[in-house]
């Protein structure tokens, strides 16, 4: 704080004994006072405003920072979850590969068992002659033993 000024009059002292030249000191002295106050003032004021300016660059520095990790992050998660659809999408079109093949055999398995069915079939065809109703008649053909339903032949 400024050392306390003298006064330009003392109490005891009349209007008349004012010394003019003491006012006109203090009145220099005051205006001294009050233009190291605003110098000081201004001076906080700029020292405010540099720390103020500071920490805003500081903190915008740290948002930038915190964003840019955070979408590097980001990045490396939908990297990550790109190559998981390709690695899927990759044994999907294994699993499907293999099962247009197994039904491509189960196919050919298919037509060699009928060919193979229908060769029996034929061939079996082939070996049982149908016993018409002619060669029965005549005795032609394996001996058929005719019987009356309801008697017993004992």
């Amino acid at each position: 704080m400024a050392p306390r000024k003298s006064v330009a009059a003392d109490d005891s002292s009349s209007e008349d004994e004012i010394n003019v030249d003491q006012m006109i000191k203090t009145k220099d002295e005051l205006k001294k006072i009050r233009k190291d106050r605003e110098e000081k003032r201004a001076q906080l004021q700029k020292d405010l405003e540099m720390k103020l300016l500071d920490l805003r660059r500081r903190i915008k520095q740290t948002v930038e920072a915190h964003t840019q990790q955070l979408g590097d992050i980001n990045k490396q998660q939908v990297d990550r979850l790109a190559q998981a659809l390709e690695a899927r999408d990759s044994i999907d079109r294994m699993i499907q590969e293999k099962l247009v093949n197994l039904q491509r055999e189960a196919n050919f398995l298919v037509a060699l068992l009928d060919s193979g069915y229908e060769y029996r079939i034929q061939k079996a065809r082939s070996l049982v002659t149908p016993v018409s109703e002619q060669e029965l008649d005549q005795g032609e053909g394996r001996p058929v033993k005719k019987v009356k339903i309801g008697t017993s032949s004992s």
